[in-house]
């Protein structure tokens, strides 16, 4: 008789496990993706309706923040030859299925498709993936975890070899970071993260040239000595050849 009721209370903690174990694999996964360091944006607060000559508009007061996890605007903005890291927290990841958490910069010479007018010895034409790396990786229902992944945007990678041209401040760049669940081998699911264009060392999302080429007040007003001179010795070969003719 003692037997029999370990014999059935083993059963039933079998079958309640059991249970437990397949209500966890049917919960869908829950996570987030940030990125350090963090990057600066404006964000805008008390905003009203405010009226001038030229008609009615929108103003707001705005203050500095902060931000890590991975948005719609999201840029890495760690300087050239500095460590960047993207961070995975999650819960509920099967423990029968396989992740690949993945991320890749490329340049941004072709970015969104289309070609910019960027002049500069630093511009690159076409996407380059100039460094990548990924991690695979199985769930355990709903034990919480989180996984790193780290980078460094190094000024000694080469991404034209013909001009023999490296990483440098001024190279336009993107990320892609993606989480991917497949099941024996067919891909079930994948989350891309798409960033803005941004250059090295750049801390807010919004991009602008003046990061890599500062505008100088009088610049095209006030000739360079270059030229200056140049049109010295133009002038004076002109003269010379006048008084041989």
């Amino acid at each position: 008789m003692r037997f029999s009721l370990i014999f059935i209370f083993a059963l039933i903690s079998v079958v309640l496990l059991s249970s437990e174990s397949e209500a966890r694999e049917g919960l869908e996964e829950t996570f987030t993706v940030s990125v350090n360091p963090s990057w600066k944006y404006w964000e805008k607060t008390d905003c009203r309706m405010a009226t001038d000559e030229n008609g009615t508009y929108e103003e707001c007061d705005s203050y500095l923040e902060s931000e890590t996890n991975l948005t719609n605007d999201w840029i890495i903005s760690a300087p050239l030859d500095s460590e960047f890291t993207f961070t995975l927290n999650g819960t509920n990841f099967s423990s029968v299925a396989t992740y690949n958490f993945s991320y890749k910069i490329l340049t941004a010479g072709g970015y969104s498709g289309e070609r910019h007018d960027i002049d500069g010895p630093d511009y690159v034409e076409e996407d380059i993936e100039i460094t990548s790396s990924s991690l695979i990786f199985n769930g355990n229902n709903s034990v919480i975890f989180s996984y790193n992944l780290a980078g460094n945007l190094s000024s000694n990678i080469l991404i034209n070899e013909t001009r023999g041209q490296y990483l440098g401040d001024c190279v336009r760049l993107y990320a892609i970071v993606t989480l991917e669940r497949s099941n024996n081998s067919i891909v079930e699911w994948t989350k891309l993260y798409t960033s803005a264009s941004f250059l090295p060392g750049q801390s807010f999302a919004e991009y602008s040239d003046i990061y890599c080429h500062p505008y100088t007040p009088g610049a095209w007003q006030t000739p360079s000595l270059h030229f200056v001179a140049a049109l010295t010795i133009i002038s004076f070969v002109c003269v010379r050849k006048t008084r041989s003719a």
